[in-house]
């Protein structure tokens, strides 16, 4: 029995593929990167009202901030509507 496990063992092992923890986009072998070590989430107060939604959406961010690398995300929520080229990533629903 010994000898069949460790036969086993042997086979497994020599067949057995590399594990990542992580893998990287590119665009024409350039690295994608974020531009600093934080970002903002822009919430809009119409979509996400003091209450169940909004700490709904900041325990998401919470989860998110708990990765072990140095990018983390904030929430700035916004009184005035998602816009384009404002330096945040937007979440909103209707």
């Amino acid at each position: 029995m010994l000898k069949k496990l460790i036969i086993f063992a042997v086979v497994f092992l020599a067949t057995a593929s590399s594990a990542f923890a992580y893998s990287h986009r590119s665009c024409y072998d350039t690295p994608l990167r974020f531009r600093g070590a934080t970002g903002t989430i822009g919430a809009w107060s119409g979509s996400f009202p003091a209450g169940a939604w909004r700490t709904g959406a900041q325990d998401a961010i919470n989860k998110f901030n708990t990765h072990p690398g140095n990018y983390r995300m904030d929430m700035n929520i916004d009184t005035f509507h998602v816009s384009i080229a404002n330096g945040e990533s937007a979440m909103w629903f209707s």
